[in-house]
């Protein structure tokens, strides 16, 4: 299993729908430090299984349950569980000692 932090969520105007809101979602793999990315648009019906992450963003959120598309992106469809939710710069901190081990 996969543990990701959630690096940056961005809401955006959608490219797809204009007029309409998307969300820009950047993920770190905490094993790896590998970057993935989706788009979650607030009209489509997946956008139920992220409110919970956007609507928490910026705290320091790891969560896990992506499913990638070819090795580039995470699935829009994916349920992400939240497993840490702490202060943003707590869990930088505590990243920080873990990356330079």
């Amino acid at each position: 299993m996969r543990y990701w932090l959630v690096n940056s969520c961005v809401q955006r105007d959608s490219k797809l729908m204009p007029g309409h809101d998307v969300w820009h979602l950047e993920f770190v793999d905490l094993k790896t430090q590998e970057r993935r990315v989706t788009y979650v648009e607030r009209r489509f019906k997946n956008y139920i299984n992220w409110q919970s992450v956007i609507s928490k963003y910026p705290r320091g959120l790891i969560i896990t349950n992506l499913e990638e598309i070819n090795g580039k992106r995470i699935n829009a469809d994916s349920k992400p569980e939240i497993v840490f939710d702490v202060d943003a710069t707590e869990l930088a901190d505590i990243l920080a000692e873990h990356w330079n081990k």
